[in-house]
């Protein structure tokens, strides 16, 4: 097979191939595969995520969320958003985003990703730290006390 990278989540795992294209496989609780289907059911084979691009970088997974870097340097996010984890500036209707969407602010110099259980950090090129997500115990390391817990936009780490 052509695979090249592997990430694991909490229930779900996605993987890159060298053509480009990301599929996942797993526990699509909280969307967490991104292929926009109906979530929280089982999907025992990859499935391509929504959009059928050619151009992902790498991917990353942990929780019920995972995000892929496109050859842009552009960040995107799917999966569980009940805290703001996807990034994109808004919690989602649903508290999930069941297909990839942009990480707020445009930028196209990200680099890498780690994703913990309820809050996602990237860094940049610049080798600054940005984390968005749950912050209730201070896991976003912005310097503020996490209430409300929520934060659905990067926030520099201090």
């Amino acid at each position: 097979r052509d695979w090249t990278s592997v990430a694991a989540g909490l229930t779900h795992t996605c993987a890159r191939r060298a053509t480009g294209r990301i599929y996942c496989f797993g526990s699509d609780i909280h969307g967490g595969i991104g292929d926009g289907g109906a979530s929280n059911v089982n999907r025992y084979a990859p499935v391509e995520v929504k959009g059928h691009r050619t151009d992902w970088a790498a991917v990353f997974t942990g929780g019920y969320v995972s995000c892929a870097r496109r050859n842009s340097g552009q960040l995107f996010c799917w999966g569980d958003d009940a805290y703001g984890q996807g990034g994109a500036g808004s919690i989602a209707a649903a508290f999930q985003r069941a297909a990839p969407s942009q990480v707020a602010g445009g930028a196209t110099d990200w680099k890498t990703a780690t994703i913990g259980n309820l809050h996602v950090c990237a860094r940049k090129s610049t080798n600054r730290i940005f984390c968005w997500g749950y912050g209730f115990w201070g896991q976003r390391g912005d310097g503020h006390s996490g209430n409300p817990p929520e934060q659905p936009t990067p926030t520099e780490v201090a």
